[in-house]
């Protein structure tokens, strides 16, 4: 039985690492989080939800943390 909820819980903590958005820091300081969809040579395309998706040009951002 314990090892059962062992199990479960590292199942538990796989899933929510695997779940963590992407991160866009821009030069401005503000981060924006969603998950990374299209990357081009001068645009990161970024769903935020369900419904809205941001387009940032690579000269506003700092760093991007996947």
């Amino acid at each position: 039985m314990r090892k059962h909820k062992r199990l479960a819980l590292l199942m538990l903590v796989g899933l929510a690492a695997a779940a963590r958005p992407d991160q866009i820091v821009l030069k401005s300081g503000k981060v924006i989080h969603g998950t990374i969809v299209a990357e081009t040579d001068d645009r990161v395309s970024l769903q935020v939800s369900d419904t809205i998706s941001l387009d940032v040009r690579h000269d506003q951002i700092a760093r991007i943390i996947r």
